[in-house]
This record gives structure tokens, sequence and C-alpha cells, in this order.
């Protein structure tokens, strides 16, 4: 009786491991029929049907991201072949006259799916000008998880060596202006995951900084 028992709650945990097991995989839409999505996975060369989540736009050549439920395989998210880059851009005139980088006002910045390879080139550019001796204007990006800002974890954050900058002038009268991008590759990202993307400017030590022409672009490799 105490084997039997033991059989049958040893059975039981198999069975609930079994349906509570999740894996995670990529691959590429082939077709799509009914409720079902036929999607060839990485490393494979037969489609597979699959579940899908409500409202993903799936189409072939759509580049997808899946998760096993038990036995079913579903298509939880999808990296959007045809919609990349994604950009931003704004050529409203700002100031800021602190160290504290500033989103501005249209915000500038993008939402992205990772792509299989977890890897981006995300660009930054525009046109920034300061006039306090000594100081320096910067313009940059940082990146957080999800599609709210204000509830994302950090990625990166404003960093000058991924942004532009226009430096520290001999004297006032020559106050530095720059119009320039620079780009920065973003590794580790989750596939399948969702960032997002918000251009800043700052003044280096606090003074004044002018912006515009303000440029974000996010790119996958």
């Amino acid at each position: 009786m105490n084997t039997l028992s033991a059989y049958l709650v040893n059975l039981v945990d198999e069975r609930i491991g079994r349906h509570q097991s999740k894996e995670s995989a990529t691959g590429t839409v082939v077709s799509t029929s009914g409720a079902y999505v036929y999607v060839v996975m990485d490393g494979d060369s037969q489609p597979m049907p699959c579940k899908f989540v409500a409202g993903l736009t799936l189409h072939p050549d759509v580049r997808v991201v899946l998760h096993k439920y038990g036995d079913d395989w579903t298509v939880t998210g999808g990296f959007g072949k045809g919609y990349w880059p994604r950009y931003s851009y704004d050529q409203t005139v700002l100031n800021n006259a602190t160290a504290t980088p500033s989103l501005g006002s249209p915000e500038v910045g993008v939402t992205f799916l990772a792509p299989p390879s977890g890897k981006v080139l995300v660009s930054v550019g525009g046109y920034v000008a300061q006039s306090v001796n000594d100081n320096s204007a910067h313009l940059s990006f940082s990146m957080r998880t999800g599609s709210d800002w204000s509830d994302g974890q950090q990625v990166i954050g404003f960093e000058y060596k991924r942004g532009i900058m226009a430096g520290q002038p001999v004297n006032v009268g020559a106050a530095p202006e720059d119009g320039s991008v620079n780009t920065s590759p973003v590794e580790n990202l989750v596939p399948g995951g969702e960032y997002i993307v918000r251009a800043g400017f700052w003044s280096a030590p606090g003074g004044t900084c002018t912006v515009h022409a303000r440029f974000v672009m996010v790119n996958q490799v």
C-alpha cells in the first residue's frame, strides 16, 4: 500500500511538472490556418502547428518567439520583419540648464522587440550647442525593459560615451556646436523581450545647453 501511494505521488508530481515546464524557442512563420500558425523553428526544417497569443500580426516570413506550455508550443511575440529599423525624430528646440538628463517634450524614443540574436545597434543624433565657458552639452540615450518608461528596469543609463557632445570652449564667444550621430552596440537582450529607448540631453556641469533635430534609431544585428 505504501509502495502504491508513493507511485501515485510521483506520477502526479511528474504530470504537474510536465505541464508547468516552460521552454522557449525562435522560428519563422511559413503559413497560418485557422487557430494555428505554422512555424519552422530555428534548427529544424519542417513547419510545426503552434497556438498563438491573440493580437499578434503574423504572416509568412515574420520572425517569432515561442514558449512551450505542457505539450503545446505557443507564439508569444513577433520580431516584426519589415519593421526595422525603429526610429523617432523631432525638431523642437529645447533647453536644459541642469546636469540631470532631460527627455524633453515631445519625447524622442522607440519601443521594440529584441531580435533572435539579442543584439541591436542604437543610434542617437541631432544638433547640440552650449554657451557657458568650460561646460559641455550632451545628447545620448537610455534603455529600459518593457514599453512603459516609468515602470521599466534600466538596461543602459544615459552615458556620454554613447552619445554626442559639444564641448568646452576656450571662451564664451566661441561656444561650440555639434551635429553628429553616435551608434552603439547593445547585447545580451532577451530575444522577443520588449524594450524602450529614449533620447536625453544635459549640461556638464549644470549650466545651459540647447538641442534640436533629435533622433533615435534602433536596428537589429
